[in-house]
């Protein structure tokens, strides 16, 4: 009977123990999106949808940026048009191919109604600028 709660405690221990898991690049959950190198500067926007919302209720969307560039793009900050919108990134160069995660945060207390709201990202690389459409129904 000990040796039996012996090796138990032995095989919990090395459960326990292990790292977690590793995120690979096919893991990355959330709405894509692309930065692609263009022949003329335009503005390229996405847009978010946070569908129906009730007032006073923060909600948190995972996106995953992809550069599809043949440069490296790092993301220098950001412009909103509104307080209520934030996005939690690095400032670490996102090279060729490479995905990753970020999260946007729209906080609706104190709204009420349709929102659009525009978060404008200041990149550095092939591409200049992306522009993040908010919209949310709040209720």
């Amino acid at each position: 009977m000990r040796r039996a709660v012996i090796v138990w405690m032995g095989l919990l221990a090395v459960g326990c123990s292990s790292s977690p898991k590793q995120l690979k690049q096919t893991d990355l959950q959330g709405q894509k999106i692309e930065f692609v190198a263009q022949k003329e500067p335009l503005l390229a926007t996405d847009t978010i949808h946070f569908g129906r919302m009730h007032e006073g209720e923060i909600a948190v969307k995972q996106l995953v940026f992809k550069n599809s560039t043949p440069q490296p793009i790092i993301i220098k900050g950001y412009e909103r048009t509104c307080g209520c919108t934030t996005l939690d990134h690095d400032n670490q160069p996102l090279m060729p191919g490479e995905e990753r995660a970020v999260s946007l945060t729209f906080d609706a207390r104190g709204a009420w109604g349709w929102q659009l709201k525009a978060l404008t990202l200041q990149l550095a690389g092939p591409v200049t600028s992306h522009r993040l459409v908010v919209e949310a129904d709040i209720e």
